[in-house]
């Protein structure tokens, strides 16, 4: 459950932080709003895959990317420590397809899948109050 959590948190932490990140310049938090939104797609693909046992390839290498992503886009706004902390976390959560494996052997069931959908609304939320 340790990934679920740490995606979880992850959202979370963003969403808590929205205060700072709203003080960006208008272009910047259009391009961090657009970076959570596809950050809250793959992991909403990847909830509905795992709830219907299939295997989300592709994803892991997605949150990778965007790990990094994250970090040049908060760093102008936040600094490079707050940047770095949260891009480090994705990066080292990036391993989503870790979860089919997990899911299979019984290591966590499809409830616990939820923290998912409730990290993509997170990362969704926080998108939205960039775009205001």
């Amino acid at each position: 459950m340790g990934l679920l959590k740490d995606i979880w948190d992850i959202g979370h932490d963003l969403l808590g932080l929205s205060g700072d990140l709203k003080k960006g310049k208008q272009e910047q938090k259009d391009r961090l709003a657009d970076l959570f939104i596809n950050i809250a797609n793959v992991l909403t693909d990847t909830y509905s895959k795992l709830m219907q046992n299939i295997y989300p390839g592709g994803n892991c290498v997605q949150l990778d990317v965007f790990s990094q992503e994250l970090y040049d886009k908060m760093k102008p706004i936040t600094g490079e420590v707050k940047a770095k902390a949260l891009s480090d976390k994705l990066a080292s959560s990036h391993k989503v397809e870790m979860l089919f494996g997990q899911l299979s052997s019984g290591e966590i069931d499809k409830k616990e899948l939820l923290q998912l959908e409730e990290a993509a609304g997170f990362f969704k939320a926080t998108a939205a109050m960039l775009k205001v």
